[in-house]
C-alpha cells in the first residue's frame, strides 16, 4: 500500500508542478504583453485562465491541472502495482525525464532532431505542452486546446488500464 501511495504522489506531483509552473509563466507573459484575458480549456475543463481589470491581474489554474496530475499519478500506480516495491517505482523516475525530453515540452518541434521529432508526434506530453505553449507563441486555438485535453485523457486511460491489469495480476498471484 505504501508503494502505491508513493507512486501516485510522485506521478501526480511531477505533472502538477510542471503545469503550475507553465500556467504561472503563461500568466506572467500575458501580463507583460498587456493582454486583457484568455482561457485555455474546453467546456467545464479549464487549464489556465488569465484576467486583467482596472485594478489587478490574476492567473487562475483551473480544474484541468488536478485532472492532469491525476492522470499521471495513475501511471505511477500501475507501476507500483506491477512491481510491489517502492524502490522500483523510485528508480523508474529518471525515465520520466526521457518521456518529457522526447516530447515538445522543452523545445518546439522545429528544434527537435530525428528520432525525437517523430516520437514527439505521438507523445501525449507533447499535446499537453503545446496546448499550454500555444497562447504564448500565437493565439489560443481550439485545436491545440483539445489536443492538450486529449493528451490528459490518453495518459489517464493508459494509466487506469495498466493499473487495472496490474491489480488483477497481483490479486491472482496472492
Amino acid at each position: 500500500m505504501r508503494t502505491l501511495v508513493i507512486a501516485f504522489v510522485l506521478g501526480a506531483m511531477a505533472a502538477g508542478l510542471a503545469l503550475v509552473v507553465a500556467g504561472l509563466a503563461l500568466g506572467v507573459t500575458a501580463d507583460a504583453a498587456g493582454w486583457d484575458s484568455f482561457r485555455i480549456g474546453a467546456g467545464a475543463v479549464v487549464l489556465v485562465e488569465f484576467e486583467r481589470d482596472t485594478t489587478s491581474t490574476g492567473t487562475t489554474l483551473g480544474n484541468g491541472v488536478p485532472l492532469a496530475a491525476l492522470a499521471f499519478g495513475t501511471v505511477g500506480t500501475a507501476l507500483a502495482l506491477w512491481a510491489g516495491r517502492a524502490s522500483v517505482v523510485q528508480s523508474v523516475f529518471p525515465l520520466v525525464f526521457v518521456v518529457v525530453f522526447m516530447s515538445s515540452a522543452f523545445f518546439p518541434r522545429e528544434l527537435l532532431s530525428e528520432p525525437a521529432n517523430s516520437i514527439a508526434d505521438y507523445n501525449p506530453m507533447s499535446f499537453i505542452a503545446e496546448a499550454v505553449r500555444d497562447p504564448i507563441i500565437g493565439s489560443i486555438t481550439a485545436t491545440e486546446t483539445l489536443k492538450g485535453l486529449l493528451g490528459i485523457a490518453i495518459v489517464g486511460a493508459i494509466g487506469t488500464a495498466l493499473s487495472s491489469l496490474a491489480l488483477r495480476h497481483r490479486l491472482r498471484a496472492t
